[in-house]
């Protein structure tokens, strides 16, 4: 089975959009980096997914030993050299910390493919998106959310520690090491990484659902921003959606507005987008009124329509108008306890502060209560972590883990027959190989840096609207 159709052009060995042409018993191979006498030798087992800059597929070893997750990249200039960003990322990691440790993908090596560089990782299980929709997105207990939050918090203060900002944490990009949340996480996807100390300012980067308050301004920025995505993501397995999933950035700032607040002035003086979203009024030396543009105005001004798409404060009308009451909607739908229930608001609005100087830091949010407490109990009332556990196990029995996109698990078992048969059928396979295939080639200076399946995640729930060319980062292609 190739992993691209008949109908695509073909340039040599690779398609219009710069992938590698693979079958399934395929063998790739190339030098060990600084070894030219010793080879990566892999035989392709299945595809993990396809974002980008990169194809990510499964491939066992010629040699003895367990599969691995090997990211193709594309072959195109932009996309190896953000390939390099990635692989010095977890250098500098796994230099501190060794391989595999402190909730981050273990890379296992490197080397180079018919001009393509791949980057082998080690194989994971499924995505925390996964774990969501394997349970019908109605979230999870507040306190395995407090247990994989401990593990996160681990992994970002690692990369803290050694200055290192992921700039692109979501649910996609933080994989189980297993087959359930019990198991663990993995953070994954180093390719929009940068050094704080040493950063060059980026316009775009970080998924619009987890991207921080003052990426969206063009304010300079810190590792908090990694923090404002935790938070978000955080947030999203208690309530099973996105608590921002703004249709543009225009739309995603009206949401922040209503869930947590106005932007603090000092910090939008420093934006460099101020004028793009913000009416001003009044003089710097009298003090000056910012005030958000309404859709209107703003759509007239911009030559685009803008209307307010259905986020949070819509799903659950009289109810969310202000991000505390998250607590109203736990006890409501997940029959949470109204004292735990407010224990994580409180955390939320740590880590979910507009002004990143005060924003929880990780160190700060690991001895909050509700991690202190939530995940130190052995019970789990988790509403998607069982059925999560089955679904993983049921792909892995067919079709394989996930090692840096979404899919199936990691091995085990636990599921009714006729669905493991169902989830492992060639069918199945086909058709999810089929519908990850990478999205037409567009300019690369407008993309997203994240390498793995970059065009699904922040937008799954956004209308398919145009944007404006400065609006957003990358088109929904389906």
């Amino acid at each position: 089975m190739s992993f691209t159709t008949p109908s695509d052009p073909v340039f040599g060995d690779d398609n219009i959009n710069g992938d590698l042409i693979i079958s399934v018993g395929d063998l790739i191979h190339g030098n060990v980096a600084g070894h030219t006498n010793e080879q990566h030798q892999y035989t392709v087992e299945g595809l993990l997914g396809c974002g980008s800059f990169a194809q990510v597929i499964l491939a066992a070893p010629l040699c003895k030993g367990a599969s691995v997750a090997v990211k193709v990249i594309k072959a195109v200039p932009e996309c190896a050299q953000q390939s390099r960003i990635e692989i010095a990322m977890m250098a500098k990691l796994q230099k501190v910390y060794g391989s595999g440790n402190r909730g981050i993908v273990a890379m296992l090596g490197q080397f180079t493919f018919k001009s393509h560089l791949c980057i082998v990782f080690e194989r994971l299980g499924s995505s925390l998106l996964d774990v969501l929709a394997s349970g019908g997105y109605r979230g999870l207990s507040l306190r395995s959310c407090a247990t994989l939050a401990a593990e996160i918090l681990d992994a970002i203060q690692a990369m803290a520690k050694v200055g290192i900002i992921h700039c692109d944490l979501k649910p996609e990009n933080i994989l189980l090491k297993g087959n359930s949340v019990e198991d663990g996480i993995k953070v994954v996807d180093f390719g929009s990484a940068c050094i704080e100390t040493n950063q060059h300012f980026q316009t775009y980067f970080q998924s619009r659902f987890y991207r921080a308050p003052e990426v969206i301004m063009a304010a300079d920025y810190t590792r908090a921003v990694d923090m404002w995505s935790f938070g978000c993501i955080i947030a999203e397995l208690a309530l099973g959606k996105p608590v921002f999933s703004g249709g543009s950035e225009f739309d995603h700032l009206h949401q922040i507005d209503t869930l947590v607040g106005p932007f603090p002035p000092q910090m939008l003086a420093r934006s460099r987008k101020m004028m793009d979203y913000y009416e001003i009024s009044g003089t710097p030396s009298h003090g000056s009124t910012f005030t958000l543009k309404e859709y209107e105005a703003f759509s007239k001004e911009k030559g685009v329509k803008h209307k307010a798409w259905k986020g949070a404060p819509q799903r659950w009308p009289g109810v969310v108008r202000r991000l505390r009451d998250v607590t109203t909607v736990l006890v409501q739908k997940s029959n949470e306890p109204s004292d735990e229930a407010e224990v994580f608001a409180e955390f939320l609005i740590g880590c979910l502060t507009i002004d990143p100087a005060t924003r929880f830091d990780a160190g700060t949010a690991l001895k909050h209560n509700f991690i202190l407490y939530g995940s130190s109990t052995e019970e789990s009332n988790g509403l998607a972590v069982p059925a999560a556990a089955a679904v993983v196990a049921a792909v892995a029995a067919g079709v394989g883990g996930v090692g840096e996109g979404s899919g199936g698990g990691g091995g085990g078992g636990g599921i009714a027959d006729e669905e493991a048969t169902a989830l492992a059928s060639p069918s199945i396979f086909q058709s999810l190989s089929l519908l990850l295939q990478s999205p037409p080639r567009v300019g690369y200076h407008k993309m997203r840096s994240s390498p793995i399946l970059d065009g699904d995640g922040d937008d799954r729930e956004s209308p398919l609207e145009q944007q404006p060319p400065d609006d957003d980062i990358f088109p929904i292609e389906i």
